[in-house]
């Protein structure tokens, strides 16, 4: 709803913004990193720095790209 009141000129798109660090729940675990391996039968990925991290639940974000000129 935030980006139909910028539109309309109600809300400016700088209120629109916050950092990732103060909307993740406080238990939650940043982990600033690319998966390199997925392995779901033993509920593990490993990271582009070598880290192994296993998990009870996946959820997989692949992200957005804007493509403006289409």
């Amino acid at each position: 709803p935030m980006f139909t009141l910028i539109g309309g000129g109600l809300k400016k798109f700088t209120s629109s913004r916050r950092f990732m660090g103060d909307v993740l729940p406080k238990r939650a675990r940043w982990i600033k990193d690319s998966v390199i391996a997925f392995e779901p039968e033993a509920n593990k990925v490993t990271t582009s720095n070598g880290d192994t991290i296993k998990y009870d639940i996946m959820i997989v974000a692949m992200g957005l790209q804007l493509n403006w000129s289409k």
